[in-house]
């Protein structure tokens, strides 16, 4: 859905990152991808995402020029 619907935004958030402090709000604050007892924090994959980090951080996806 991130790659698909929202890319756009996702770029937007990636160029305004470089000169402004960005802040997420999400009411799940669950940042543990492997913790089934909580929801995830759409928040944190959407800036995971955005960082080039996504799911896991010691992935890095290759950033679009």
């Amino acid at each position: 859905m991130l790659e698909h619907k929202t890319l756009d935004i996702i770029e937007r958030l990636r160029k305004a990152s470089e000169t402004k402090t960005i802040v997420l709000l999400d009411y799940n604050t669950c940042c543990d991808v492997d913790d089934e007892t909580k929801p995830l924090s759409h928040a944190y994959l959407v800036k995971a995402y955005a960082e080039g980090l996504y799911p896991f951080d010691y992935l890095k996806l290759s950033k679009k020029p």
